[in-house]
């Protein structure tokens, strides 16, 4: 021997089945799971609020009152009819209404739904009347849900519809 001594290694003070380099990993997960669990799985009034406005607002900009008088004035119909009915209809769908609005929004769904199947057909007509139903079913639908947005933040709304 040259005088070095063997190196000896140490014995981990914390043994562990994973690699250590995912240990970090490891613990920013379980940090997170217990941080989503503190947090509850309800989502707050104003978060669901939110999501309401969100929706309300994709419906009112989606351009159906614009399909409608194209129909109405020539006939004619948007080559994005359908694709305008399908969204709209996963937008209602998908979104967490309250109680009070569940079921005119499922009437909603169904009336995109319905134009979605037709407006691509030769019925023109057929294609037209859908468009009109769904028009006027998401008017209806939106002064709902204005109304119950205007209870919520404790405002005396308009009790018209208006365009």
């Amino acid at each position: 021997m040259t005088g070095r001594r063997p190196v000896r290694l140490r014995k981990d003070p914390f043994p562990t089945v994973l690699p250590r380099k995912l240990i970090p990993l490891v613990l920013l997960a379980v940090f997170g799971a217990v941080l989503a669990s503190a947090c509850g799985s309800e989502t707050s009034e104003s978060a669901k609020n939110a999501d309401i406005i969100n929706a309300v607002s994709i419906l009112e900009n989606s351009g159906l009152h614009e399909m409608d008088e194209a129909v109405e004035k020539d006939g004619t119909i948007s080559a994005d009819a359908r694709t305008t009915a399908e969204k709209l209809q996963t937008v209602v769908l998908l979104t967490e209404w309250p109680k009070d609005l569940q079921s005119p929004a499922k009437a909603l769904a169904a009336l995109f739904g319905d134009m979605a199947s037709v407006v691509e057909g030769d019925d023109k007509a057929k294609a037209g009347a859908a468009i009109n139903k769904a028009h006027d079913g998401y008017h209806d639908f939106t002064f709902e849900v204005w109304k119950h947005l205007y209870d919520e933040a404790g405002i005396k709304g308009d009790s018209t519809h208006g365009h």
